[in-house]
């Protein structure tokens, strides 16, 4: 049986024969089979991979007296764990170690600001007492960059004092005269 097609449907057909000819495009093939290969790697990878699993609970330990509930008033990591499920501990035997990565940098950052902030309070006293500002060397060992710019406010801010009892000075005695 052959097809016959109307003069309007041959303008959307194209050249006679080519729709038989055409198959699917290489990039759908090449879609496809990337998919599939990326299936068979994630498989073959689930199948192998080791995932550690982190849960975060509440615990309890049944001694052998009375129950205890056990937790860290602080929160953090877990870096190991001391003890296994059934085991006998002892009073004051640790249980777990909790990594102090984060206490330590929050420990360490608030000994620099201890230190700029008693540079600061030596300036600051210095200045209201109209004494000479010095920084002990234990103070500049721990925070140089502080001491310095502290001693540099301290004498721009000596020079600015010294100007402005000139200015004053100055404007005393033109007061004097005019009167």
């Amino acid at each position: 049986m052959k097809e016959t097609y109307k003069q309007a449907d041959a303008q959307f057909l194209g050249k006679p024969g080519t729709r038989r000819k055409k198959g699917p495009k290489f990039i759908s093939h090449f879609i496809l089979f990337a998919i599939l290969m990326f299936s068979i790697v994630i498989l073959v990878w689930a199948h192998y991979a080791i995932i550690d699993e982190f849960i975060v609970g509440e615990g309890k330990v049944i001694p052998s007296r009375q129950v205890q509930m056990i937790a860290n008033l602080e929160g953090g990591i877990v870096e190991q764990i001391l003890v296994k499920e059934g085991m006998v501990v002892e009073k004051g035997q640790p249980l777990l170690i909790i990594d102090d990565t984060r206490y330590v940098a929050s420990y360490k950052e608030n000994l620099v600001k201890e230190t700029s902030l008693e540079i600061k309070y030596l300036r600051l006293k210095a200045e209201a007492e109209k004494k000479e500002y010095s920084i002990p060397e234990k103070l500049k060992e721990a925070d140089p960059g502080g001491a310095a710019f502290e001693m540099s406010l301290f004498k721009s801010r000596q020079e600015e004092y010294k100007e402005l009892q000139e200015r004053k000075k100055k404007l005393q005695e033109h007061d004097d005269e005019s009167k």
